[in-house]
């Protein structure tokens, strides 16, 4: 269901979001990510097949537009950076043998643990290259020890924790400290 107004309200409301964030964090890079596509398309003899279609065509014009507005705030100086996650989730979809969405109960059509890995690992690869941070080092510029390491390595259920619970608690305090070393002006609250 589009919201209220539409698209154009929608991109309006995530560009003031990320000028928000972008005015509050100046030097901050602000990484968006897009949706995965739910479902495979089934064949077309399948009688979920329009209805299928038309979800994955809602997540494509969705995408775009969050492209879009990244785009257009891109040009005006901000930085920040589209995450296309399309192709981490390709062949995961809900149905596939090994989903990284979850189908049912209360997290339905969000990620599951596997899914935040490839979340995980479609940031990480919007990071070190195109925007000289270093992940896994101490070198000055690098994240350092303790800090967020976002190597899918680290990002296992091992030891008894989940990877939510590596997101909260490692990549939330980690990036905070870096911002925060990095961006004196900007303070985790």
């Amino acid at each position: 269901m589009a919201p209220p107004g539409g698209v154009s309200v929608l991109a309006a409301r995530l560009a003031n979001t990320y000028a928000s964030v972008a005015a509050a964090a100046p030097k901050a890079l602000i990484l968006v990510t897009g949706y995965p596509y739910l479902f495979e398309t089934p064949a077309a003899t399948n009688p979920n097949f329009s209805t299928i279609v038309a979800i994955n065509q809602a997540t494509t014009a969705l995408n775009a537009t969050i492209a879009g507005v990244v785009g257009t705030l891109q040009a005006a100086g901000v930085n920040i950076e589209y995450v296309d996650v399309t192709a981490a989730f390709d062949g995961h979809e809900i149905g596939s043998a090994v989903p990284f969405i979850n189908s049912t109960g209360p997290d339905a059509f969000h990620p599951n643990a596997a899914g935040y890995v490839a979340y995980a690992a479609a940031l990480e690869a919007a990071l070190p290259t195109k925007h000289g941070y270093d992940t896994d080092d101490n070198r000055p510029g690098g994240w350092g020890a303790g800090a967020a390491h976002l190597s899918c390595s680290r990002w296992t259920l091992g030891g008894g924790r989940s990877v939510v619970d590596w997101f909260a608690a490692d990549l939330v305090v980690g990036m905070e400290q870096r911002l925060v070393e990095q961006v004196p002006d900007v303070a985790p609250a």
